[in-house]
């Protein structure tokens, strides 16, 4: 449990941080969310690749950085959320772009990581 919670409080600070920098850069769309999103996924993947047979790391580091630290760097909720503000406004391609390209991009990223992983892990 602790392990989980320290890695949630470095996540979720992470991704105040990344998110709070990208509105400066992209206004009126959620760049922040979106990027800490899809790198998460690369991330997660990275990790699944590189201890695909649990022994690399304790249960303890894999619940820090798994579950703690991107469990809370990541967030669907708030990608929902800022997806149903986007349709409020009527930015019908802005919300087309976010939804379709976290949902794809994250799934690639997950893929991406866990191969890039596997192959050097395995040489």
């Amino acid at each position: 449990m602790v392990a989980v919670a320290c890695g949630g409080a470095i996540g979720a600070t992470l991704r105040f941080v990344i998110s709070a920098a990208m509105q400066k850069v992209a206004k009126g769309f959620p760049a922040g969310t979106m990027l800490v999103n899809v790198l998460g996924c690369l991330l997660l993947g990275l990790l699944l690749g590189a201890t695909n047979d649990a022994k690399e790391l304790s249960p303890a580091a894999r619940n820090f950085l798994a579950v703690g630290l991107l469990g809370s760097f990541t967030t669907f909720a708030t990608f929902s959320a800022e997806a149903i503000q986007l349709m409020r406004e009527r930015q019908h391609a802005p919300v087309l772009i976010y939804v379709v390209g976290s949902v794809i991009l994250g799934l690639l990223c997950v893929l991406v990581g866990h191969e890039l992983a596997l192959k050097f892990t395995r040489g």
